[in-house]
């Protein structure tokens, strides 16, 4: 089980012990929930989310993908600039870009509720 995984920390197989036991507990970090999103926190602890397999097992457990989308779209992100680009660089490209299509879907839902029904 998640004991053994050698990917995670000690912090991350309490959130997966967390999201074991209770399944309407958000995947918490250090004690704060985190729905979708890897926002805040020191970049080290972000960094080591990503390479770790915290997001094969909240996908396991919850069938939720988007910490595995957000580690696939870092990974991907690593492969095509290589070296060029520090590591926090890429890890901050990789949250942007995860904030800007939040943003979108939240400014496209207010444009929807906001517009006026037809008659």
């Amino acid at each position: 089980m998640f004991q053994e995984d050698a990917s995670l920390n000690t912090d991350q197989k309490l959130s997966v012990a967390l999201l074991a036991m209770n399944d309407e507990f958000p995947l918490s970090w250090r004690g704060e929930g985190r729905q979708s999103g890897l926002d805040g926190g020191a970049s080290r602890n972000r960094g080591s989310i990503l390479k770790s397999d915290l997001s094969s097992w909240l996908k396991r457990l919850r069938q939720e993908t988007w910490l595995e989308e957000l580690k696939d779209r870092y990974l991907d992100l690593k492969r095509q600039v290589n070296s060029a680009c520090s590591e926090e660089t890429m890890l901050k490209a990789a949250l942007a870009t995860d904030a800007l299509l939040l943003q979108s879907g939240q400014k496209a839902q207010q444009d929807y509720y906001s517009a006026p029904t037809p008659s």
